[in-house]
């Protein structure tokens, strides 16, 4: 009797954090136990410290007209985590080149990254961004080309999540580590993502018949993610993740993008050119905000960017967006 089954690959997905390490929701505990040997019990932590409101998540909820990408920041930080900006020296391309990376590096030259998709008006760029890195080990490690559903991990994630509210790596993670994806679009038409009033089409399903569970236990999918890391946001772990991995996901301020497309205010008009926001928030320090999310598959230490305000930088990255 023929059996068959089904594929899995344990996929190591990089994702890089470039706002802040996600401490979110993480609670240090007392903990206690007894001594075997001695009838005594041991407190190992007197303190129990709750979960700090992350500021940046209080930014978004005040300026969500900045926040039109799909990417928001997690609801709680660690109270130890005072900032998320990194602080580094500038380091020479001599001493570059001397930690084993090339000064130019570029994944699409290696035919391992997907195609650029379009999410058009959907919020769901922290979807597109960590699948892309699936689609691109996929490739790299010679298994094929893949097309997986963005718009079935934007509602299956949790429970609160659709095309609507928005998500980040921890959620995309959150999928991953539940085995409830990924899935290939073409086995998930009803939740495709598509131009025509994708806001509305994307609801021609009852959104209560969704069950956050239901795909994974009809099996579905052929693969899972058992494996996946959270990095420091510095130049040489996004180096070395892009070079073994392919690319990484990772995010940045954005005010251009939707705009064009789709008609979207700027926030401001002023300001056509992607930049860091820094917000001061006091006691918690200075903090990166971050809107969109996009994946990272290379570099060029030597490029010279040129805005124009006629402001000057050298060295870049390039990133895959997923606006067609």
């Amino acid at each position: 009797m023929k059996r068959n089954f089904k594929r899995m690959f344990a996929l190591l997905i990089a994702l890089i954090i470039s706002i802040s390490s996600l401490g979110s929701g993480t609670y240090a505990e007392s903990m206690y136990f007894r001594d075997e040997n001695q009838d005594e019990i041991y407190n190992l932590n007197e303190n129990i410290t709750e979960p700090v409101l992350n500021p940046e998540y209080t930014y978004y909820i005040n300026h969500k007209d900045e926040f039109i990408y799909g990417y928001i920041p997690e609801k709680y930080i660690n109270v130890r985590e005072e900032s998320n900006l990194r602080i580094r020296k500038r380091r020479s391309l001599d001493q570059l080149r001397e930690a084993g990376f090339p000064q130019k590096y570029d994944s699409r030259e290696r035919n391992i990254i997907s195609p650029v998709k379009n999410q058009y008006m959907a919020g769901v760029c922290w979807a597109f961004s960590s699948l892309s890195t699936i689609e691109t080990l996929l490739l790299k490690e010679g298994k094929g080309e893949f097309d997986f559903s963005e718009g079935h991990m934007a509602y299956n994630a949790s429970k609160d999540v659709d095309l609507e509210t928005g998500g980040n790596n921890l959620i995309a993670m959150r999928y991953f580590s539940r085995l409830a994806g990924p899935v290939q679009e073409k086995n998930a038409k009803e939740y495709e993502i598509v131009e025509n009033n994708p806001r509305a089409g994307s609801r021609t399903f009852d959104n209560r018949a969704v069950n956050l569970m239901g795909d994974a236990d009809k099996q579905l999918h052929e693969f899972y993610v058992p494996d996946m890391i959270e990095l420091d946001c510095n130049v040489d772990n996004i180096k070395k993740c892009v070079m073994e991995y392919g690319s990484v996901a990772s995010g940045y301020y954005n005010d251009d993008g939707f705009i064009d497309a789709y008609g979207y205010e700027k926030t401001n008009p002023n300001d056509k050119y992607h930049r860091v926001k820094i917000q001061d928030f006091g006691n918690l320090g200075k903090r990166a905000i971050v809107n969109h999310q996009v994946t990272i598959v290379g570099w060029d230490d030597e490029m010279k960017i040129i805005n124009k305000k006629n402001e000057e930088a050298t060295g870049a990255f390039f990133s895959k967006k997923f606006l067609g």
